[in-house]
């Protein structure tokens, strides 16, 4: 019945040929474009700042040019456009590195990330959207297209507000929140998802009456200023993961005292579910100085442990972040900001710090306290012994 036999009396008038899966193009700019996370909102510098990421997916057989992204409100005020390096500068592709292009180009089925962080001089209203209008052409500059994303909806939640996880000072927040720094550009793939664990996080490093993070022997950890310091709980909550056991480095060496991984990368931590049900994650925790374990109750201020030099860290410090997981690297990075902290001036940059440059006060900026935000990349902070709550 309907067999077509051979000469082996198997099928061979029937010619089956393989199908090749292809994405149709049938539109001038093919680009799938997700907001993966809505964006979250945190106060900075008496502003508030929206945070979030666009990725584009270019579906077609040929790369494609991002030549503008525009952002307006729901009432079509235009609240940020950005073109040319100023485009480039929060744009980067996934997928094997190569050089940097002059252009935000995507290549052929590969992914571009826009970085976004919104600062509109007036806030955008919670509960309206944004409308993202993005200008694509080819790579040579013909054929433009204007692609108009639907609206992006504002939610209501708020940054949790908590207490600093580190006492006195001067303390700089290295990488702390920035649209360039390394955390909040860190794309980490773990379990089938792309999220950006570190978003918010901050790396506190002590500096020193000299204005340095490091004496005279920046290869050993005691020469550290933040070496040793107490970490305290910046919530109240539950202890859920406990890791301890990985051996300090040797500072500014390259080289690590355990095989780093997904795991591994934060050394030793401490993770408190919050009463919201975040996660506050304290990581390079000094081997052997953990006070808790997994099922406490902790309260704001507690101590938990020494600051270390454990895991993925070229120098002793404490990583800090709140997210939505236990494990470091495997839940998105959520927003927060302190009761108070005092804002002493800003380092130039992490890599002057490294090599040795000491931070000096600023006569023209004085000093000045600040209640319900959270630092950015690289200010130099001090906080209360006693936070107010």
């Amino acid at each position: 019945m309907g067999a077509f036999p051979g000469r082996s009396g198997i099928l061979t008038g029937l010619i089956i040929v393989p199908q090749i899966i292809v994405a149709q193009q049938v539109t001038r700019t093919p680009v799938d474009a997700v907001v993966p996370l809505l964006p979250a909102a945190v106060t900075a510098l008496g502003r508030t700042h929206w945070v979030y990421e666009l990725h584009l997916t270019n579906q077609g057989a040929t790369p494609l040019v991002l030549n503008e992204v525009g952002i307006e409100n729901s009432s079509g005020a235009v609240l940020d456009r950005w073109a040319d390096a100023a485009l480039s500068a929060r744009f980067l592709v996934t997928g094997p590195p190569g050089p940097r292009a002059a252009s935000a180009t995507i290549p052929a089925g590969r992914r571009g990330v826009v970085f976004v962080w919104l600062s509109p001089k007036e806030a955008a209203s919670t509960g309206t959207t944004l409308v993202h209008r993005l200008v694509f052409s080819s790579e040579a500059g013909t054929a433009r297209d204007t692609l108009v994303l639907p609206g992006v909806p504002l939610p209501d939640e708020k940054a949790e507000r908590i207490a600093s996880p580190v006492r006195g000072g001067p303390w700089v927040t290295l990488r702390g929140p920035s649209n360039t720094s390394g955390h909040r550009t860190g794309l980490v793939t773990v379990g089938g998802a792309t999220r950006v664990p570190q978003r918010f996080a901050i790396d506190y490093a002590k500096l020193g009456p000299d204005g340095r993070m490091f004496g005279a022997d920046s290869t050993r950890n005691e020469s550290w200023y933040g070496y040793a310091d107490s970490i305290l709980s910046a919530t109240d909550g539950e202890v859920v993961l406990v890791r301890d056991g990985i051996g300090d480095n040797v500072p500014l060496s390259g080289r690590m005292a355990t095989a780093i991984d997904a795991i591994t990368a934060p050394g030793n931590l401490v993770s408190i579910r919050t009463g919201n049900g975040h996660y506050a994650s304290y990581s390079h925790i000094k081997a052997g100085s953990i006070q808790v374990k997994p099922g406490d109750r902790v309260t704001r201020g507690q101590f938990l442990g020494l600051i270390g030099n454990s895991g993925n860290s070229g120098g002793p410090h404490l990583h800090f972040q709140i997210s939505a997981a236990a494990e470091v690297l495997f839940g998105e990075g959520l927003p927060f900001v302190f009761e108070e902290f005092r804002l002493l001036g800003r380092i130039p940059s992490m890599g002057s710090a490294v090599a040795g440059q000491p931070w000096t006060p600023n006569a023209a900026q004085p000093a000045r306290d600040v209640r319900g935000e959270i630092p950015l990349e690289n200010m130099v902070i001090s906080i209360p012994a006693a936070p107010r709550r």
